[in-house]
Parts: structure tokens; sequence; C-alpha cells
């Protein structure tokens, strides 16, 4: 006796279903449509960007706003200042802060470059504008198209310094993109367990569409793919407690006495592209995870020390805000 097709299975079973529960089928297939109307009236309205056009997408956002970039730009800018304040709260209530002045320098010194390095990004603004013409490699695989060149240098000088200076020696560009299509459209860029950055759920939202929308990509994370507190600021810890503690160690590329820590590698793994990995919720694994942070200890020959050192010589910032 042949075996009978899965897919006639799930036919057998879709039928029965529609004969025993007719008006419940109804009511699925009239909520269906509906959805589609509605997705499709806010996709209408998905290109639009002023405030003026599209009044009620604002609804509950500061009034200084006046475009759906600009207010996308501010959501971006705020997850990654969560991310300053949470690496500044876990630092400086560290057991070797507290205890130990030289680390507390040290560490004082990396939450500065920090800073400094956050304003010269603009605080990844550009991450959820998609205005911004330069698009991840994961946007451009579903758009189709090829790189764009870089956005403009932001007009105050102090950004215009560091932007000038990070663009020539390459240091931020590959992670100063937009996660989002030019129309708005975001794609899942898969579970932590899933391999490249493909989700095999396909979750897509575009947050520019609808009032709705913007709501729901509030559940979307930014996921660290190497874990925040279980590894990028214990190994910065663990490797400030080497450079106060054991001064005359060698650096393990150049064999020379340490100077500093890999702050550059540091401020990437926290809070760049290069680690972070947009995500539909469902898809945000809890797992403790086995990558590892790859922040070291650096020598004075070390070509990502002396970019930082450089960059903090341009001008002292105003960091007060």
């Amino acid at each position: 006796m042949r075996q009978q097709s899965p897919l006639l299975k799930v036919a057998d079973i879709f039928y029965d279903f529609v004969e025993q529960h007719p008006d419940k089928f109804r009511r699925m297939i009239s909520e269906y449509e509906h959805q589609k109307q509605r997705r499709a009236l806010d996709n209408t309205k998905a290109h639009l960007s002023l405030k003026a056009e599209h009044v009620e997408w604002f609804e509950g956002s500061e009034e200084r706003f006046q475009s759906k970039e600009e207010a996308m730009a501010m959501r971006a800018q705020t997850r990654v200042r969560g991310y300053y304040y949470k690496t500044k709260e876990e630092l400086t209530r560290n057991q070797l802060y507290r205890q130990n002045a030289k680390a507390r320098q040290v560490i004082n010194s990396v939450l500065e470059q920090f800073r400094y390095l956050l304003i010269g990004c603009d605080y990844f603004s550009m991450i959820f504008n998609r205005k911004c013409h330069q698009k991840h490699e994961m946007v451009l695989q579903h758009m189709g198209e090829e790189e764009t060149d870089a956005a403009g240098v932001p007009n105050k000088r102090l950004r215009q310094l560091i932007k000038e200076y990070t663009t020539r020696h390459a240091i931020l560009d590959e992670w100063s993109v937009s996660l989002c299509t030019e129309l708005g459209d975001f794609y899942c860029q898969g579970a932590y367990s899933d391999n490249g950055n493909c989700c095999t759920l396909q979750h897509t939202i575009n947050p520019y569409a609808s009032r709705e929308n913007l709501i729901l990509f509030q559940v979307w994370n930014l996921d660290h793919q190497i874990e925040l507190c279980r590894s990028i600021l214990p190994s910065l810890v663990a490797n400030v407690h080497e450079l106060v503690t054991q001064p005359h160690r060698k650096c393990a590329l150049h064999n020379k006495r340490v100077v500093d820590i890999s702050v550059l590698e540091y401020f990437l793994e926290i809070f760049s592209l290069k680690n972070l990995k947009l995500v539909h919720i469902v898809c945000h694994d809890k797992v403790q995870r086995s990558n590892r942070s790859n922040g070291r200890l650096l020598c004075a020959d070390c070509h990502e020390y002396r970019i930082v050192q450089e960059l903090m010589g341009l001008e002292t910032p105003d960091i007060s805000s």
C-alpha cells in the first residue's frame, strides 16, 4: 500500500477543519484580509517622511522631531547610549575600580575614549536611518544593489575632526551603515544559533510605515554576539588588572612592554555592528555563548594604540551631555 503524501495529509487536515469549524475559518480569513489591507495601507505611507505628511506616526514622540528619519536616528542613539551607561555602571562598581587607584584611572580613561568615539560617530545614529546611503551587507542582499558611498561628514567641528580622521584610517566606516532599505524595511539577522546573517523565520518590519509598526519595532533587539556582561566587560577588567599589576608584561605581537588595553576593539564589540545583530525578539537567544572577546593588551608599537592616541589628541571634547 502506497504511503500518503505529506501534502495530501495536510490538505485532509485543512478540509476537515473547514468542515468542522466553518465560522472560525471565516473569521480567520476575514482577519487575514483585514491585516493584509492594513499592511497595504501602511505601505502607502511608508515613503512619507515629514511630520505634516503622516501626523499619526509621530504621536507620543518629541515635538522637535519633524521627520521620521530624525526620530529613528534618535532611537538608534538611545540604544547605543544605553550600552554606554550599562558599561559605565558595570565597570565603576567593579571591585578593581573601587580598590585600585591606577585601575580606576585606566578605566576612567577608557570610558572617556568611548565617549569620544561615540561623539565622533554620532552614537551610530545611522543604523536605523533609511536616508543613510551606506547600507549593511545584509540589506544590500535584500535590495540587490551595490554599496554606495559613505554619508556626509557631520557639521560640528569635533565630529568633523573625528569623522575625517576615522575615515582616513578606515576605523569605523565598515560599521557606520544603515540596517534598513531606502523604504525602511528591516530584516531580522537571525538567532545566534543561526549560521550567518539569515533569519530562518524571515522576520521583517518597516517601522517607517505606521505608528503600530514603530511600537512593534521596540521588541526588535540589537543582540551582542560576544556577550557584553559575560565576556566583553570581564575581559576588559581582566586586562586592566594585568596592565596595572604586571607593568612589565610584554605585548604578544611585538614583545614590548604593554602600555594600554585595546580600547578600539572593545569599543567595536560593545557599540558597533561588528558584534551587534538586529533580531526579532523570537530570535534573541538567551543561552550562554562560547565566543569570547578579542580585547587584549597593547604596546606603543601596536597600530590600534597609535590610532586611538592620535584621535584623542585632536581636540578635547565636551562630554558633559
